[in-house]
């Protein structure tokens, strides 16, 4: 018999198997093309189209809109011509082909295959690679979306095998898509492995766990995210949501489309079709790399759902559970009889899984098991790292599977060193600003002297100095009561920013540049930001050689430092409408806080100052995530609060950029947030 805490541990080890047994009734369920009625509260016509696609083919028939296909190449394709070959048997007519390769051998074997079907459209590109994007599959995409001449696109991998209809059935789905709500079509996968016992293996847990897990949290959870093996969406709304080079920085960029389109209030359709896709010659290390990665990209997605997949594999239940028979003996047996029956739960409903996808053979009970093995130990490895190795290279992947250059514990160490540096060496720099100022006076002087707003033999000049940084000085020169602002890019400021280039935030090292760089920088911004019809100050004269700018006064008091909060809540709406129409020009500030912009009380106006890292190229996921980093160490709770929703107000178009904001700030800013907290009390 069992005394009474064998009996408790032994309810508290039936929760997990009660959780796996929840989640296979919803996994079986989710198989239904009824059971997606949970949400999205369709009526029952537009749930009879998504239940048959093809229920709108007779209509579509000879309004076939055109569709560009790309197809990114890399690696040996030997295996998988029929798999493209497929694509050039297309029972459509209007559509296009991009193949974008790596491998001039590939392009060879595409030419020959183009030669046999001239009525297709075909284009190859071999070599052209946009280098600037993290991502190696949308840099080799980049290319061929810029030569699409379709408004539909079509995301193929090379290993896909689709059926005649393929292009048709997206073409009755595309029809109506928008009247429905719909941005993005993928359509569900069966994998096809090969002899190998590996290949079995990988394509059992990728037939059962993986289109399983999708389909029960696409119907039940968080809703339907495409697969990046087959994507359909429409260029227009595309370049309206977000960019190539934005996927680019995420590692899963299928996931990460998803989820923008989802801000955007746009659903994702998984279509009935089901596609094939081959699985290679597997060895140990692809199976194990793969799985790896594909669980860290899981991890870092959602914790939560990661965490219920603890629950979907009763091997790993069992093994975490196993020590606990090691002080109770008495609950082996019972544990074992309850993993037993949970394992043949999960063979019967993985048949039906299988079955569902159109699988052929049934799989052997040890190809499960061996499924089950691999799983429980690269799930156990996306707990604890963020590294992967992917076509050659390490990767480090961070929230929303951004590509970073370092994990987070790693920047959070990169912040104490800069801390550590600047309390060594402040002292010194402040000492040496100090007596640069002292000996900037005169040729200060001698720059005024040599513009037109200075006549020394008529004119009284006063300079003081005024509170600038280490890489700045800033004077005040009051000509006959006329105020200047002088600004001086030092040169020894050069070295104060090597702290910042090596501990800093990436996205903030690569602003900073030399003192040269930001003196012409300042110039450039300055225009660029007139040009777009910001006030900013006047510039009256400079100096190239000696780095030095004079412009004007701005008699007005910084957002940090308005008291009047009536004022403050439409100045802070008023900057994010102004940031928007400057992002959509395709201008980004790069150095954006709230004590950079003015507000000037008699004209009932802002004007924006620190320009030197205006930019072109910049990102305006970073120009948000600045702005409202600083802001939450500036006011109280509630005031914060309200200026926040303020400038997200004016900010046309905030929730489309919101999930690239939150990982920047979690990437890159969060880990600086205790110092930043002691930079913006000091000033």
């Amino acid at each position: 018999m069992f005394n009474t805490m064998e009996v408790g541990m032994m309810y508290l080890i039936a929760v997990p198997f009660v959780a796996f047994a929840v989640l296979t009734i919803l996994t079986l369920a989710s198989l239904s093309s009824r059971g997606d009625r949970r949400s999205t509260r369709r009526s029952r016509s537009s749930d009879a189209k998504e239940r048959d696609c093809f229920a709108s083919l007779a209509m579509t028939k000879g309004k076939e809109e055109g569709i560009t296909i790309i197809k990114p190449i890399k690696g040996d394709i030997s295996r998988f011509m029929h798999a493209i070959q497929s694509m050039f048997e297309q029972d459509y007519e209007n559509y296009e082909i991009i193949f974008s390769v790596t491998e001039r051998e590939n392009q060879a074997k595409l030419k020959e295959m183009a030669a046999r079907y001239p009525q297709v459209k075909t284009t190859i590109i071999y070599g052209d690679i946009d280098h600037a994007i993290q991502n190696p599959k949308v840099a080799t995409i980049m290319p061929a979306y810029n030569l699409a001449r379709y408004d539909i696109i079509v995301l193929s991998d090379a290993d896909v095998i689709v059926p005649r209809d393929y292009l048709a059935s997206i073409n009755a789905q595309m029809a109506d898509a928008k009247e429905r709500g719909i941005g993005l079509i993928s359509h569900r996968i069966r994998f096809v492995p090969n002899q190998s016992w590996l290949s079995r293996i990988y394509g059992v847990h990728l037939n059962t766990f993986i289109f399983g897990s999708h389909r029960m949290v696409s119907r039940f959870f968080k809703g339907a995210f495409p697969i990046g093996k087959s994507v359909v969406f429409r260029r227009s709304e595309f370049k309206r949501i977000t960019s190539m080079q934005e996927l680019g920085g995420y590692l899963a960029e299928d996931y990460m489309m998803g989820k923008l389109y989802a801000a955007a209030g746009l659903k994702t359709l998984i279509s009935p079709v089901t596609i094939r896709s081959m699985l290679p010659v597997c060895t140990f290390k692809f199976v194990i790399t793969r799985m790896m990665r594909w669980g860290i990209m899981r991890a870092k997605s959602s914790r939560k759902a990661y965490a219920g997949e603890l629950c979907l594999n009763p091997l790993l239940m069992y093994l975490l559970l196993l020590p606990t028979t090691l002080w109770m003996p008495g609950l082996f047996v019972p544990l074992t009889t309850i993993f037993v029956a949970a394992y043949f739960v999960k063979l019967v409903s993985g048949e039906i899984v299988r079955a569902h996808l159109g699988c052929g053979a049934r799989p052997k009970v040890f190809a499960t098991l061996a499924s089950d093995v691999f799983h429980a130990g690269t799930w156990l490895a996306g707990l604890v790292t963020s590294a992967i190795e992917w076509k050659g290279a390490k990767i480090y992947v961070g929230r929303n599977t951004r590509i970073v250059s370092y994990p987070a514990w790693r920047a959070f160490m990169k912040s104490v060193m800069l801390v550590l540096s600047v309390i060594v060496t402040g002292p010194f720099f402040f000492a040496i600003r100090t007596a640069v100022s002292i000996m900037m006076r005169p040729r200060i002087i001698d720059f005024l002297e040599r513009s037109d707003l200075y006549d020394a033999q008529k004119d009284k000049l006063a300079i003081s100095t005024l509170h600038g940084s280490l890489t700045n000085l800033a004077f005040i020169a009051d000509i006959n009561g006329s105020k200047y602002v002088v600004k001086n890019f030092w040169r020894f400021g050069d070295f104060t920013l090597f702290f910042d280039r090596l501990f800093g935030p990436k996205r903030d090292r690569s602003s900073l540049g030399n003192s040269q760089e930001r003196f012409w920088g300042e110039i450039e911004g300055n225009y660029m930001l007139s040009k777009a019809g910001w006030r900013v100050p006047e510039l009256h004269a400079y100096d190239a050689r000696a780095r030095i700018i004079c412009m004007e006064f701005v008699d007005g008091k910084a957002l940090d430092k308005l008291d009047d909060y009536a004022v403050l809540v439409r100045e802070f709406e008023k900057f994010g409408a102004d940031l928007a129409k400057l992002h959509e020009s395709g201008t980004y500030l790069g150095d954006n806080y709230a004590s950079h912009r003015f507000y000037l009380r008699e004209a009932d106006s802002a004007c924006q100052l620190d320009l030197e890292n205006v930019t072109k190229n910049g990102d305006p996921a970073w120009d948000l995530s600045l702005f409202l980093f600083y802001l939450q160490y500036l006011y109280t709770n509630s005031l914060r609060r309200q200026l926040r929703q303020a400038f997200i107000r004016g900010y046309r178009g905030f929730s489309m950029r919101m999930k690239r904001c939150i990982d920047v700030y979690h990437e890159q800013l969060a880990p600086y947030g205790w110092l930043a907290k002691v930079a913006t009390h000091y000033r």
